[in-house]
């Protein structure tokens, strides 16, 4: 599982730089120590390392915990967390609130090809990527060649349309 207390976190609070070696023995690098070490170190170096030091265990902090987070088993996934599908909460009402919710989930699933037929390429492959494979905005923009604007309008645009789409359905 992951740490509590990571390496950029204690770095990050820390005025001297972290220094945490294989056996988890830490050792901290303070200014004074820094300056004492050589007469050739200067305060700006100080603050290039301390920088390039957190960016470091930012990008490994971040690494570890998209590692655990792949890694960590369903059963370990508690329950408590877990809310009841919709399904759950209308089915567990009555039997006609049940059934009507039933028939109209069939119909909206039925829908979605229409609906996505009402973007245009662009907004349909934005929005299957963003909303469908989780992408970001701003990784849609690279892979696109275009703007992080331009994506978020593109989305927004398709949102408009799907809401119109689904509200002229709602009134049949």
């Amino acid at each position: 599982m992951y740490k509590t207390t990571s390496d950029w976190t204690r770095n990050k609070k820390s005025a001297a730089i972290i220094y945490a070696d294989a056996t988890g023995n830490i050792t901290e690098i303070t200014l004074a120590r820094f300056l004492a070490d050589s007469p050739e170190n200067t305060i700006e170096q100080f603050q290039r390392l301390k920088a390039l030091s957190d960016m470091l265990f930012h990008a490994e902090d971040k690494s570890e915990r998209e590692q655990a987070d792949l890694e960590t088993p369903l059963e370990y996934v508690s329950a408590e967390y877990a809310a009841p599908s919709a399904e759950d909460v209308v089915c567990n009402a009555d039997e006609e609130t049940c059934q009507a919710y039933i028939k109209r989930k069939t119909k909206m699933a039925a829908l979605v090809p229409h609906v996505l037929d009402k973007l245009t390429p662009v907004q349909r492959k934005r929005y299957l990527l963003h909303f469908g494979d989780g992408l970001t905005t701003r990784r849609i923009a690279e892979i696109d060649g275009v703007s992080h604007v331009a994506v978020i309008d593109s989305l927004a645009a398709a949102q408009k349309k799907i809401e119109k789409f689904l509200s002229k359905e709602a009134q049949l």
